[in-house]
C-alpha cells in the first residue's frame, strides 16, 4: 500500500488520523483536504487507502466482512453548482 500523499497523526486517545493530500492541498482558509481516524489497533487492518478527489477519500479495513468506510465533505450551498455536480457525480461513482 502507497501511503504516498497520506499523513498520520498519533492521538493521545489511542487513534491515528489518516490525511489525504500533501500540506499544500489545504488553502489559507483551511479549506482542502479530508482525512479518517482509525484506532491504532486497526491500522494493520488497512488494505487500501484512495483519494478520489480534494474533499473524498476510500479506506478499504481488512475484517470479517471487508469494510469499506468513504469519507466526504460536500460543498457549501453557495459553491458554484458545477462544484457541487461534480462532487456528487464523483461521490456516487464511488459508491
Amino acid at each position: 500500500m502507497s501511503y504516498k500523499y497520506f499523513r498520520y497523526y498519533i492521538d493521545y486517545r489511542g487513534y491515528i488520523g489518516i490525511i489525504q493530500g500533501k500540506p499544500t492541498t489545504a488553502s489559507k482558509e483551511g479549506q482542502g483536504g479530508v482525512g479518517i481516524l482509525v484506532k491504532r489497533h486497526l491500522v494493520n487492518c488497512i488494505v487500501n487507502t484512495t483519494k478520489v478527489n480534494s474533499r473524498m477519500m476510500m479506506m478499504t479495513l481488512r475484517c470479517n466482512p471487508q469494510i469499506t468506510i468513504i469519507s466526504a465533505y460536500a460543498p457549501t450551498k453557495s459553491a458554484p453548482q458545477e462544484t457541487k455536480d461534480s462532487f456528487y457525480d464523483d461521490l456516487q461513482s464511488t459508491i
